[in-house]
């Protein structure tokens, strides 16, 4: 049942995103509408019931390999799609993570080993499902802000010359908050993912820190989003404010999507270290 539902989550998305791609072009609301609810059928809809009957099948929380945590990954990147689009009234960025989330979910779907597997006993801890649960969706957000970041670059750039629009200014503020808010939202996530990851080690291995490379890694990347916080305000230009200027826009941008790419590295590059080869924190 959870294949089945991965397959109609695959393409609601799909239809989500060809959806938003005529929203784009014509210029209607009611065509934004009903991409926006093709993409809450889609993301946290189907993709919540394929991460719930995956858990009905396995018999534990799905959250122990990399099948498992691409699905939440894709469930948190249609979230923070749909959020982008309802609450901060931007669907460009909701029809791009629809279409991020089409990567993922096809990747999981190709990719990453869908059977079931038996647990290895240090994953038998409900700290794991906090733990991986934490993870997911804050990588989930800040995936979504990455995209919102690549936009707010692109129109940033194009205002560089016509800095006392209002209207272009206005337009670079609306993406630049956004990729801010959601990075807001993913940091506390990361922090209790950090935490409870040393408190499962400690359960499972009998210490809370062994700087195996994926704690390591992950300390990087919490480090990182940790600088960009202090610089939005320890530095007066690059605060977060309703008045902006395209050159902080674009710093904060690129602190944002180096955080990012940190992410993406600690969540997937480290499988092709061969130093990391015996990390017993990656994900099969």
């Amino acid at each position: 049942m959870s294949s089945l539902m991965v397959n109609v989550a695959l393409v609601g998305l799909v239809l989500a995103g060809l959806t938003y791609f005529v929203a784009g072009l014509t210029r209607k609301k009611m065509v934004e509408t009903i991409a926006l609810l093709i993409l809450i059928f889609a993301g946290p809809g189907a993709s919540f019931l394929a991460i719930f009957f995956r858990g009905l099948e396995a018999g534990h929380a799905p959250m122990t390999n990399l099948y498992e945590t691409l699905l939440i990954f894709a469930w948190g990147l249609s979230v923070a799609g749909v959020i982008s689009h309802a609450a901060f009234k931007n669907p460009a960025v909701g029809g791009l993570c629809a279409a991020a989330a089409v990567l993922v979910l096809g990747g999981a779907a190709l990719g990453a080993g869908a059977e079931l597997r038996p647990l290895m006993p240090a994953l038998k801890s409900n700290w794991v499902t906090v733990h991986v649960a934490a993870y997911m969706i804050g990588y989930g957000a800040c995936g979504a802000a990455a995209i919102a970041d690549v936009v707010c670059l692109i129109v940033s750039l194009r205002a560089l010359p016509h800095s006392k629009d209002e209207k272009r200014m206005e337009k670079v503020a609306s993406y630049d908050r956004l990729a801010h808010w959601l990075v807001s939202l993913a940091y506390p996530l990361l922090t209790v993912g950090l935490i409870t990851g040393a408190i499962w080690a400690k359960q499972a291995w009998g210490d809370y820190w062994s700087w195996d490379p994926k704690e390591t890694w992950s300390l990087i990347t919490w480090l990182a989003y940790g600088i960009y916080f202090h610089s939005t305000i320890t530095f007066r230009g690059l605060r977060v404010s309703s008045k902006i200027s395209p050159r902080s826009a674009i710093i904060r941008s690129v602190l944002r999507l180096v955080s990012f790419a940190i992410l993406l590295f600690t969540f997937l590059g480290l499988n092709y270290l061969p130093s990391a080869k015996e990390s017993l924190h990656l994900y099969q």
